[in-house]
Parts: C-alpha cells; sequence; structure tokens
C-alpha cells in the first residue's frame, strides 16, 4: 500500500504470512471432522479421518488436532457431553500430550507426509490460536467453538445442494444443524449455571 511520509508517498510492504485456498471436498471434510470431535462421534471422526488419508492414526491426529488426551473424546461419548472435567491447562493432560509427543513421534513425522498439504497451515494455524487462548487465560472450549462453527459450514453446503438433495434430504441436513446448536446452547447454560453457583470457575 501507498500512505504519505512528510509529505510524500512512502511505499508499505504488508507482510500477510502463509495462507492459501482451501478446496471445496476437503474444507467439508475438515468441517465433518470438527463436528464429530466436538460431539465425541467416535464413528465420525475415523469416517472423516479417513477421507483425509488417515486410517490407523486416527486417535493421534484426533489429539494433534484438539491438544487433548483422545481418551477423553471416549469418554464424552459415553456421557454423551460436549464438555471435558479437566480444564485446557490441567498439567496431567499436558504430560499425557507431551508423552504422546515422545512416544508416537516417528508416527506424528509419518502421519504428517500423508495429509493434505492444506492440513499443516491449518495446524500450524490451530497451535497459534491455542498458544494465544491460553497465554491470555481465555476460558473458551475452542473445541466447541470450531465445532460449531464446522456445523454452520456443513448445513450452508447442505442448503447450496438444491438440485442433488431431496426435501427430506434437505430436512435431515436442518434438523442435524438444529440438534448441534441446541446440544451447545445447553452446554453454554449448564457451565453459566455452574459458574453462578460457584461449582465451576470459567476465570481460570
Amino acid at each position: 500500500m501507498v500512505r504519505p511520509q512528510n509529505g510524500k508517498p512512502q511505499l508499505v510492504l504488508v507482510d500477510h504470512g502463509l495462507y492459501r485456498g482451501i478446496e471445496p471436498e476437503f474444507r467439508r471434510l475438515y468441517a465433518e471432522l470438527w463436528k464429530s470431535l466436538m460431539l465425541a462421534d467416535l464413528k465420525g471422526i475415523k469416517d472423516a479421518c479417513h477421507g483425509l488419508g488417515v486410517d490407523r492414526a486416527y486417535a493421534l491426529f484426533a489429539a494433534m488436532l484438539t491438544a487433548r488426551p483422545f481418551d477423553e473424546i471416549i469418554e464424552r461419548s459415553k456421557k454423551k457431553s460436549l464438555r471435558h472435567e479437566a480444564d485446557a491447562g490441567n498439567r496431567a493432560d499436558q504430560a499425557v500430550i507431551r508423552g504422546y509427543a515422545q512416544q508416537y513421534l516417528h508416527d506424528i513425522f509419518g502421519l504428517l507426509s500423508t495429509v493434505p498439504r492444506q492440513m499443516l497451515l491449518l495446524l500450524k494455524m490451530q497451535d497459534c490460536l491455542r498458544h494465544i487462548d491460553y497465554s491470555l487465560g481465555s476460558p473458551t472450549n475452542t473445541m466447541v467453538v470450531c465445532g460449531k462453527y464446522a456445523a454452520q459450514s456443513i448445513y450452508e453446503d447442505g442448503r447450496q445442494s438444491k438440485s442433488s438433495l431431496s426435501w427430506y434430504e434437505h430436512f435431515r441436513n436442518w434438523w442435524s444443524y438444529m440438534q448441534v446448536l441446541v446440544r451447545i446452547q445447553v452446554h453454554d447454560v449448564t457451565l453459566w449455571w455452574l459458574e453462578k453457583v460457584g461449582v465451576l470457575s470459567l476465570s481460570q
């Protein structure tokens, strides 16, 4: 861009960092993966990971994306809950993630060599946002936030497929999205109530 400097034009180079476009099919699979991670839908996680070229190491891949132990997703799947009991800064969970990195270092490098190239930039972005979130002490549940917008993306893609979907499939798409929104609303209200009665502190 050009801006005035001491009465003369000055050329300014703006560094946008690394960026690239996201292919529609990859975008759909990535959205389905985050929606499944939020809902602790184990089959959905496996199916989305398979579409992204990850089969055997799907649990490790999920842990890399969320920076949470996969066992936590299994527990939430049993409880049908969007909320994990420990906060994101829990030292025990951090130790588990460090153990993953040390124990599966070779598998991680192998996994990174097989996923679509677009995924590498997204992983870098996720780590950057997570670090900012943690540094600012934000109580935001990033998994719920990502899952919410992922569900919205899937719903909007379905709405735009008017020529290829029947009215029943459109209804199922809408109903699935509404169910996700209701679960998120219940989750948010529950957290608000737990904080109000002093059972949970979101400011820690």
